[in-house]
């Protein structure tokens, strides 16, 4: 057979698709012709093995699982890259909030209230402060764990980010409420300030000032008074003392003016030596009074104090 038709059938001889008697006789001629069986031996090198079935669709989901997995890469850098924004815008509007409230609360209190009320109530009040520094801790946390561990740690972070806005809108909340109900203390001892109190307070102090004279009387000796009014955002408290030295006559009629009042319940009374204390509350407003008398100096001595939730 010539070696034209030999090289025309070689195609069909690798692909297997020749007769038998085809087959035979190219398989002899490529013993026997050194050209045909070089050219044989280029068609088979140049031409690929041919994919099974199988092997494409492997190949195939190969492909698909690449796809699939770039893309959820490009989603997780797409979030990281958005959490770490917001991680960061949060820590700086946060840190500037911060050192705005502590300004206000360091200068700007002193020139609208006569003093802090860093007591009881009053201090845990303050302590709301420390709800806006939630997001600047958390949001610097979230910064570090993101440089120092990339790819890793990702449940955390997601985890911290979320808390993020509850912790804004609590350090929110909390900053305009102190803002707005800042604890603090007005105060005073001066005898001519006597009964002159705070607005917020004049309905508890006039049930009180049953008790206590409507002025300093003008025979008194050695006088001295003191108030002061606390506020928090809880509850308003307030405490009043005064106490002179009246001459004999002025003494007893206030003795017996006290001793004979009827506004006071829960009314009790007690000597012990020269001194005689009338005590009890005044109501509705609650407000507790005690009264001293020492009958051995003529001094009297009036005390009321008044704690209420707003």
């Amino acid at each position: 057979m010539k070696c034209e038709i030999i090289r025309d059938l070689l195609p069909l001889y690798i692909e297997n698709l020749c007769s038998e008697e085809s087959c035979r006789e190219v398989e002899a001629h490529l013993a026997s012709c050194g050209r045909c069986r070089a050219e044989y031996r280029n068609m088979t090198a140049e031409v690929p093995v041919a994919e099974t079935d199988e092997e494409r669709v492997q190949k195939i989901l190969k492909e698909a699982d690449l796809f699939i997995n770039s893309k959820k890469e490009v989603e997780r850098s797409f979030v990281d890259r958005a959490l770490r924004v917001f991680n960061l815008i949060v820590f700086c509007l946060a840190a500037v909030c911060n050192v705005l409230a502590a300004a206000v609360v360091i200068f700007g209190y002193g020139l609208r209230y006569p003093s802090v009320y860093l007591d009881y109530k009053g201090f845990l009040q303050i302590f709301i402060i420390l709800y806006a520094l939630c997001p600047t801790v958390i949001s610097l946390v979230n910064l570090c764990i993101m440089k120092r561990y990339p790819g890793r740690k990702k449940i955390l972070t997601r985890v911290l980010s979320g808390v993020l806005v509850p912790a804004v809108l609590a350090g929110l909340i909390g900053t305009v409420s102190l803002f707005l109900i800042p604890p603090f203390c007005s105060a005073t001892s001066r005898i001519t300030a006597y009964m002159k109190v705070d607005k917020d307070v004049e309905d508890s102090v006039r049930a009180a000032a049953v008790c206590f004279p409507a002025a300093v009387p003008e025979a008194a000796e050695a006088a001295v008074y003191h108030y002061s009014k606390f506020s928090t955002l809880f509850e308003d408290s307030w405490e009043m003392e005064a106490g002179w030295n009246l001459p004999k006559q002025e003494f007893e009629s206030e003795k017996k003016r006290i001793s004979e009042l009827r506004a006071l319940s829960q009314k009790s009374e007690t000597k012990s030596g020269t001194e005689y204390t009338v005590s009890g509350m005044v109501y509705p407003e609650g407000v507790s009074v005690t009264v001293i008398f020492d009958d051995a100096a003529g001094r009297i001595e009036y005390r009321a104090h008044f704690s209420g939730s707003k």
